[in-house]
């Protein structure tokens, strides 16, 4: 069975504590900290782009992944935080945040995809740990509209928020 996905992401995406926020992507601005890339394994696929067509707010841009999930195999996004810096990786010291936000929209609404977070000892494995399912957080799911989803960072296990690596979309 094929099903074709496609999302767009506002990545403002931020770290949000109650008076306390860490811009950490920003398309708009081009203002972010590490890098972005898909992943997929035959016969699913994904692509991904940054597009001025449809964004969040009053102007800007997004990032759209558009996936092409089959019954076999896998696809998605990633996104580091993280920068190198004279062959030193720099981690996000998110402790004393609580959430981790961002916004997301879909093409068509109702599609499926699981979001993962990593810190340092994940991404050294290039591996992320699933947070709750995206309904825990969206409970009408993605829509067609542009909706903020705020992620706890307590609802991740055995995972170090002091060591902030990555966020990972992997569509299901």
């Amino acid at each position: 069975m094929k099903t074709i996905l496609s999302f767009l992401l506002l990545l403002q995406c931020s770290l949000c504590a109650a008076q306390n926020t860490l811009p950490l992507w920003n398309f708009d601005s081009l203002d972010f900290k590490g890098g972005y890339n898909k992943f997929e394994r035959a016969p699913s696929s994904s692509k991904i782009y940054l597009t001025d067509s449809v964004y969040h707010g009053a102007g800007g841009k997004s990032l759209q992944v558009i996936a092409c999930k089959q019954t076999e195999g896998y696809c998605g996004a990633w996104i580091n935080f993280f920068f190198i810096k004279r062959n030193q990786v720099r981690y996000i010291h998110a402790a004393e945040f609580n959430y981790i936000s961002f916004y997301i929209k879909g093409a068509k609404g109702g599609e499926q995809v699981q979001i993962q977070l990593s810190d340092k000892s994940l991404s050294e494995r290039e591996d992320s740990r699933p947070a709750k399912p995206l309904s825990t957080y969206l409970p009408q799911g993605i829509t067609t509209v542009w909706q903020e989803v705020l992620i706890p960072l307590k609802d991740l296990e055995r995972f170090d928020p002091s060591q902030l690596a990555g966020l990972t979309f992997n569509f299901t």
